[in-house]
């Protein structure tokens, strides 16, 4: 990969302290728990609007972590979640056809809005890529380097 001349390398233009994947798992399972919490507050007769706040919870899990591995696992646990205690009683999974499709269609959806809004947030927030002007580039090729092992002419006699 050839360097562009004028440019820092990514490494050092970005200092990036993510939070580990396992974190962002946690603690986007524990919104989405309290979301089915929430759910089932609401009368069955609700219908689909139960949906709505792990839906919510999701599109700030996604836009809280911006970490599609992480946005996978959640969103699976909520699909999880909502189809056991939300549609079914006491946790037990069932398939209900197209019910089901559109249950996964607006978690996933709800998921990816999510991450959506986060990426764009944290590339509106990152600093602009740091530009080293051409004179510098010009003066720092113009320059002999500096030998980076030891000259026996250069050492002192002992």
């Amino acid at each position: 990969m050839a360097k562009m001349p004028g440019r820092m390398p990514r490494s050092e233009r970005y200092r990036s302290e993510a939070t580990p994947v396992g974190i962002n798992i946690g603690l986007g399972v524990a919104v989405v728990l309290t979301a089915v919490i929430v759910a089932a507050l609401v009368p069955a007769s609700a219908g689909a609007w139960r949906l709505v706040p792990v839906a919510v919870a999701l599109v700030v899990a996604g836009g809280a972590t911006a970490d599609p591995t992480a946005m996978a696992y959640v969103a699976t646990a909520a699909y999880l979640l909502a189809v056991g205690f939300l549609v079914n009683r006491y946790g037990v999974l069932t398939w209900d056809g197209m019910g089901d499709i559109y249950r996964l269609v607006v978690i996933m959806a709800s998921a990816g809005f999510g991450l959506l809004l986060g990426a764009g947030w944290r590339r509106s927030r990152r600093p602009p890529p740091l530009i080293v002007p051409p004179a510098w580039v010009a003066q720092a090729a113009a320059q002999p380097r500096a030998s980076q092992g030891t000259n026996k002419e250069e050492a002192p006699d002992s």
